[in-house]
Formats: C-alpha cells, sequence, structure tokens
C-alpha cells in the first residue's frame, strides 16, 4: 500500500514540474509599437490624467476631481452632464469643472463667489427647508442669474 501511495504521489509530482524553467528569466523589453504608453501623460504640472488626476488651482496639486469635489446636478433636464466644485475651505476661491468650465476659479467668500467675467456666480443659500443648497448660476445681460446647476450641503 506504501508503494502505491508513494508512485501515485512520484507521478503527480512530476507532472507539476515543467522541464523548461523559461519564467525565472527577465521579460525581454518590447518596444513601443504605436501610441503613447499609459501613464506617460503627465501635464506641466506632473498630473496623470490617464489616472484621472488633473490639476486644481485651489488646492495647489494634482486631484481627481469625483474624489475631491461636491456634484453639482443640472437644472434642466435636458442636461446629461454635472458639475463638479472644488473648495478648499468654507471661505477660498471655489475651482468648477463641467461644461463650458474647466478648472473655472471663482473668487469671493461665503455665500458668493464670482468668475472673473462675473458672467456666473455661485451661491449658497438655505431656503425655507432650512437644507443649504449650493447654486451655480449664469448672469444675464439684465442681471438676472438662471440657475445652471444645485446640490444640498450636508
Amino acid at each position: 500500500m506504501k508503494k502505491i501511495i508513494f508512485l501515485t504521489s512520484a507521478i503527480i509530482l512530476s507532472g507539476c514540474q515543467s522541464p523548461n524553467i523559461e519564467a525565472a528569466k527577465p521579460m525581454e523589453q518590447q518596444p513601443n509599437i504605436g501610441g503613447p504608453i499609459v501613464g506617460g501623460d503627465s501635464d506641466a504640472h506632473g498630473c496623470k490624467a490617464s489616472a484621472g488626476y488633473t490639476w486644481s488651482n485651489t488646492r495647489n496639486t494634482c486631484v481627481r476631481v469625483w474624489e475631491v469635489g461636491i456634484r453639482l446636478k443640472p437644472v434642466n433636464t435636458s442636461s446629461t452632464y454635472d458639475y463638479i466644485i472644488i473648495r478648499n475651505g468654507n471661505d477660498g476661491p471655489i475651482e468648477v469643472f463641467g461644461e463650458g468650465f474647466n478648472a473655472t476659479v471663482f473668487n469671493g467668500k461665503n455665500p458668493m463667489w464670482y468668475d472673473d467675467n462675473k458672467q456666473h456666480i455661485i451661491r449658497i443659500m438655505t431656503p425655507i427647508t432650512g437644507k443649504q443648497v449650493l447654486v451655480l448660476c449664469k448672469i444675464e445681460a439684465n442681471g438676472n442669474e438662471v440657475a445652471i446647476a444645485q446640490t444640498e450641503l450636508d
């Protein structure tokens, strides 16, 4: 019985051994055949877009906007774009990412921030519900504010 177990074990173990052990050798470097190398797309600030990073002027670092920002839903239900804002404290500038905004910085302090051209405003409002709402508005030529996107704040 011991001989049968020994022979069976020897056969099983010999089948697991590879006669040609090539895996231990280092792989040869393959030439880059067309296209950029993933992760080789650093911008002027060193942010890697392929990993989802972009430069934040308000935080002075590379960020993933969806991880550090606040998502605003469009008010116009026909729009499919969300907006994301990045705040650096309650009274510092705000940065907006989304349709028509590419890291646009809004200056001001709580509860109002304007873009450089004063064509857009961000307000924190407290409606009757008592929950604060952050609203991104376009300022029309007549001075009226039209809400583009908003979200409730915690």
